[in-house]
């Protein structure tokens, strides 16, 4: 009886802990560089290369700038199409210490 107190204890202790600190933090660059790659296909687009220079921090507003190459023109917004060479991902709450985020394609040369 005494172990199975002092296991709940442990538990008890371990989920205090995980609401305090949360489970999440930053999103890698890796996550990121899926995400993309995962919502070029879903618009049909074939991506040569991606890349996320640094991770996501778990930071409301917080932003990251990620190139890719996709070999042809593509329709980024209704009725704009033209290269698209960078992804903007931004995040846009967190939910339990993960960063939620919203990612979107930019033409060549438009503003990050």
């Amino acid at each position: 009886m005494g172990r199975t107190r002092a296991t709940r204890a442990t538990l008890g202790l371990a989920a205090v802990v995980l609401l305090i600190t949360g489970c999440g933090g930053p999103v890698a660059s890796e996550d990121l560089e899926a995400s993309i790659v995962q919502q070029a296909e879903g618009r049909g687009w074939t991506l040569e290369s991606v890349d996320c220079p640094e991770d996501l921090p778990a930071d409301v507003g917080a932003t990251v700038v990620c190139a890719v190459q996709i070999p042809v023109e593509v329709e980024a917004r209704p009725g704009e199409v033209g290269v698209v060479d960078r992804f903007r991902v931004v995040v846009r709450g967190i939910d339990r210490g993960t960063p939620r985020f919203s990612m979107f394609p930019l033409l060549e040369g438009e503003a990050s």
